[in-house]
């Protein structure tokens, strides 16, 4: 059965939309990387492949663009080793969201297709990532001694999925603290809700 003209176009622009997520968490990744020295980036998913994906992006922003690639010094697809190393001491890894991924440290953890992670991995492993904010050499400077640390983050994303996935009452506590007590405590929630189902 042949397809239509509108039919390919359709399917073309569902491919594109599904895409873009991974193309523009690349790119930030690799922005990240490159201005922020030392900073580790650790992309997490409910299988290793959602990082793997991020990084076959960054793959390909190596090969559009030569000033990013003289800034990465190595760089592998591998699904048992996926991980970016910079120039200037930054990394950034894909870790499976499981029981076995205990022991890596992150100042940016980055949450793939969220909704297909259990809350019980993300307490109980996930969140134990988080490291110590990072310490760039200015800091060794007297007069810049005081300057405000770096928080460590964590970022959401996901498809459009039902609400009553463990994120929504996540998402709302994690805004209203943002919003009312952002000080107390050491990592920023960044929320990506998307088109979600109310049902």
């Amino acid at each position: 059965m042949k397809m239509s003209e509108s039919s390919r176009a359709t399917n073309k622009k569902s491919l594109d939309n599904n895409n873009m997520k991974t193309y523009l968490l690349g790119w930030f990744c690799a922005a990240i990387g490159v201005l922020y020295p030392g900073i580790k980036i650790v992309i997490t998913g409910g299988g290793r492949e959602q990082g793997t994906m991020v990084i076959q992006k960054i793959m390909e922003g190596m090969n559009r663009s030569p000033n990013l690639r003289s800034e990465i010094t190595y760089i592998s697809d591998n699904e048992n080793s996926a991980r970016v190393e910079f120039a200037n001491g930054s990394t950034v890894r894909a870790v499976t969201a499981s029981e076995k991924s205990r022991g890596h440290i992150a100042n940016i953890i980055i949450y793939d297709e969220y909704r297909i992670i259990k809350k019980s991995i993300v307490d109980s492993v996930i969140k134990k990532f988080r490291g110590s904010e990072r310490m760039p050499k200015f800091y060794d400077k007297d007069e810049y001694r005081y300057y405000p640390k770096e928080r460590n983050k964590q970022i959401f994303l996901s498809s459009a999925y039902y609400k009553h996935n463990w994120i929504i009452v996540y998402s709302l506590y994690s805004i209203r603290v943002n919003i009312y007590s952002p000080l107390q405590y050491e990592s920023l929630q960044c929320i990506s809700l998307n088109c979600w189902k109310i049902l």
